[in-house]
């Protein structure tokens, strides 16, 4: 069985860094996705999901304009 999380990020780096730090802490024993949604600015959401990309299997989406 395959969890799947969906996160949204809009202009809300920090807090992103805080929940997956959690996750990371708290990992399962079951596999796990983490899909990061940004739809609004271009800001550190990317290279918040790409520093955890070896820890967590994470997909960073940026659908904005």
């Amino acid at each position: 069985m395959l969890v799947s999380i969906v996160m949204s990020s809009f202009n809300r780096s920090v807090l992103l860094n805080q929940g997956l730090k959690s996750i990371k802490d708290n990992l399962p024993k079951y596999p796990l996705e983490i899909v990061v949604v940004n739809d609004g600015l271009e800001d550190e959401t990317k290279s918040v999901c790409e520093s955890y990309k070896d820890i967590l299997n994470i997909r960073y989406v940026f659908t904005g304009q």
